[in-house]
C-alpha cells in the first residue's frame, strides 16, 4: 500500500492535494467493473458500512449529480479506467477528484484516488474534512482490496480520536 496522503497543493497554496494507491491482487476487467458499479443498486465497493452512501441522481453518468452527505458534486468525466468528479457550487468545496486503475503487472491492480480541493471553511475545519476524507479512501481501498481477493472485508480498526471525529461526522450527514 502506497497512499501519499494530504499536503499542500504543488503549485496552487490555496489548495490541498490527497493521493491515494493501493496495489490489489486480480485483473483489470474485474477492477473495472468493480468501479463502474460505484452509486449504483449492485456497489460493493463504496465502504457504507462506516460512510454515507454515495448517491448519484443518473448512476454513473456523466453529467449525474449527487455526492455523500453533505459533499456534492457532478460527474464530469468516465473511461474505462476512470471517473473524475468536479465539485458543485452546493457546497463549500472547488476542484476535482479522479478515480483511477491500472495494470500493475500480471495479475495485480493499481487504485488511484487523487484529489485536488480549496474550501471556504476555516483551515481548522477543513484538516478535519481531510483527516476525514483520507478515512474514507482507505476504507474504500480495504474495501476493493477485500473484493478483488475474493474475501469479506474486516474494518481496520479506527484509532479513538478518528472514532469520535467520524461518529460525529456520522451524526451531522445522517441520511433522511
Amino acid at each position: 500500500m502506497h497512499s501519499l496522503w494530504s499536503h499542500p497543493h504543488p503549485t496552487d497554496p490555496a489548495m490541498t492535494c490527497s493521493i491515494h494507491r493501493r496495489v490489489t491482487d486480480g485483473g483489470l476487467a474485474e477492477a473495472a467493473e468493480l468501479l463502474s458499479q460505484i452509486a449504483s443498486g449492485d456497489d460493493t465497493l463504496w465502504p457504507t458500512w462506516r460512510w454515507p452512501a454515495l448517491l448519484l441522481d443518473n448512476g454513473l453518468e456523466v453529467d449525474s449529480l449527487g455526492g455523500h452527505g453533505s459533499v456534492r458534486y457532478r460527474v464530469a468525466d468516465i473511461e474505462s479506467h476512470r471517473v473524475r468528479f468536479v465539485f458543485t457550487s452546493a457546497g463549500p468545496f472547488a476542484g476535482e477528484h479522479t478515480f483511477l486503475i491500472a495494470q500493475a503487472e500480471p495479475g495485480a491492480v493499481e487504485w488511484m484516488h487523487h484529489l485536488d480541493i480549496s474550501s471556504s471553511l476555516r483551515p481548522w475545519a477543513m484538516r478535519q474534512v481531510i483527516r476525514l476524507h483520507d478515512g474514507l479512501l482507505e476504507d474504500l481501498f480495504d474495501t476493493a482490496q477485500a473484493r478483488m481477493a475474493g474475501r469479506p472485508v474486516r474494518p481496520r480498526p479506527l484509532s479513538p480520536g478518528f472514532a469520535l471525529l467520524q461518529r460525529a461526522y456520522r451524526m451531522l450527514e445522517r441520511e433522511p
